[in-house]
């Protein structure tokens, strides 16, 4: 508990010192007309506009790659075809203000926020139709902290992902394209830790699986409608390990199926009436 309250804390604490940020001032641009590309003593100022190829590289004749025709570097050799770019304010050489991504036919993909250089706020990044697919918060020296978000095409939350500190701490949860809860996974310290839980279309859980430091261990169960058991899979650090077990809808066995280490055994199959197959 005393653990779980200091987590919780760190998140709290986090996400606080967060809320100044992202109320931050824009004081980026959204018209390519408008950079300059200026430099002051070898130092980039103001509004700029820079091409990028698929690969990240950021490209030097903006007019050839603009035209499809590709740029090369100072050896000749080619450094790759922009695929869009970007409209960044610069103070003295270092991005400030929100970056935006542009595709060549000039749709929005993505924005991002800048602090001497540093990413701090929401990052938002945005499907074909305009409309937002991913957020990311970042804080102090561009750490992600907060709830990172995904979102389906048509706008419902897709997953809701904690983090503290670039890392996973608390539960993921999965919605189905309907909005309902599909799926919750507990993290700490990165790793799955705890019970993974599925819900079906009714809300109600039909599978649950115990997790240890990143490994299923303990007892995996699926259940049918009306909430008995349908099998049960005991698990040992990532393994089957025990005996696997099948039940008839009223509650009955179906089949018992030996494992030890990964390895499958034996298996017994019982009729309806309790009697062994053979």
């Amino acid at each position: 508990m005393v653990k779980e309250m200091k987590g919780l804390g760190m998140f709290l604490l986090f996400f606080l010192c967060g809320v100044a940020v992202f109320a931050q001032v824009d004081n980026g641009f959204t018209h390519k007309a408008e950079a300059k590309n200026l430099t002051v003593n070898g130092l980039k100022e103001g509004k700029w506009i820079e091409y990028e190829s698929e690969e990240g590289i950021i490209t030097y004749d903006s007019s050839s790659i603009a035209s499809g025709v590709g740029s090369v570097d100072s050896t000749g050799n080619p450094v790759g075809i922009a695929t869009h770019y970007w409209l960044k304010v610069y103070k003295a050489d270092k991005a400030n203000g929100v970056a935006r991504k542009y595709s060549l036919k000039g749709a929005l993909e993505s924005e991002v926020p800048y602090v001497n250089d540093t990413v701090m706020g929401i990052e938002k990044q945005y499907f074909d139709n305009g409309k937002l697919s991913h957020a990311f918060a970042y804080t102090a020296h561009g750490r992600e902290n907060g709830v990172e978000k995904e979102y389906y095409e048509s706008g419902l939350l897709k997953s809701e992902k904690p983090i503290v500190n670039d890392t996973i701490v608390g539960i993921w949860k999965t919605y189905s394209e309907e909005g309902k809860i599909a799926l919750e996974t507990p993290y700490e310290r990165g790793e799955q830790n705890g019970i993974e839980k599925y819900y079906n279309d009714s809300g109600i859980v039909d599978k649950i699986v115990p997790y240890i430091k990143g490994d299923e261990d303990g007892v995996e169960k699926t259940f049918y409608e009306n909430g008995k058991i349908k099998i049960e899979v005991p698990y040992t650090k990532g393994q089957p390990n025990g005996t696997l077990k099948e039940y008839y809808e009223d509650g009955k066995l179906k089949s018992e199926t030996i494992y030890k280490d990964g390895d499958e055994g034996a298996t017994k199959y019982f009729d309806e009436n309790g009697n062994e197959i053979k």
